[in-house]
């Protein structure tokens, strides 16, 4: 028959979850080399990594961002910084604003809109999974909010699947925020040098194609 199956299909190899996890997890010298300063991350036993006060260099036009954190891991905010935010923001890289300096995140020109404060504590890189644990560990303290904003944007989901999520890539792509997939065929989008690339990875080869 036309449609009959080969006798010797080919047939995916199982492993377990306890395999997977172990093979999917960053070894240590990648952590180690991503957490070494001077940089802008620094390690959080529950999140895999944090931020801390830094000059980050891939700001607007090639500039460089201050960026500086209250002791409670949120963001520096100036708009009404005496009152204690009614509303927290979570999540990535474009909840941070790390392309720009303290005072000039969209959480401070909301924070002048609402004549409130909005706390911001984004982590670059960070996928739902992780923002979701920071925004319970610190929603139970007193620094919680009455309401919160959680911002999901494109990859996020899939970087919970990540075997690391680091500044690490190619030699011409150093300096650009590059996610490792630790998926064959997985796709993932980053900027680099002002424009969008698309990275696909296929059994451990790399594809780089034009997404427009």
């Amino acid at each position: 028959m036309a449609n009959e199956l080969p006798s010797e299909s080919i047939k995916p190899d199982l492993v377990s979850w306890e395999q997977y996890l172990r093979d999917s997890a960053a070894p240590r010298e990648t952590i180690d080399h991503f957490l070494k300063q001077p940089t802008w991350s620094q390690f959080d036993p529950e999140l895999g990594y944090g931020l801390h006060n830094s000059l980050v260099p891939w700001g607007i036009n090639g500039s460089r961002t201050i960026e500086t954190f209250q002791s409670n891991g949120a963001r520096s905010g100036f708009a009404y910084a005496s009152r204690k935010p009614r509303i927290n923001s979570y999540g990535n890289s474009f909840t941070e604003g790390n392309q720009v300096s303290d005072g000039e995140t969209w959480q401070e020109y909301l924070a002048g809109h609402f004549g409130e404060p909005i706390g911001n504590y984004g982590i670059g890189g960070h996928g739902v999974y992780q923002a979701c644990r920071r925004m319970l560990r610190n929603e139970k303290t007193e620094h919680g909010a009455e309401y919160i904003i959680l911002y999901v944007w494109g990859d996020d989901p899939a970087r919970s699947l990540l075997a690391s999520c680091a500044r690490a890539g190619p030699p011409h792509l150093i300096g650009s925020s590059v996610c490792p997939m630790a998926i064959p065929g997985s796709v993932y989008f980053m900027a680099t040098r002002g424009r969008t690339s698309r990275w696909t990875r296929h059994l451990g080869r790399s594809s780089r194609k034009k997404a427009h």
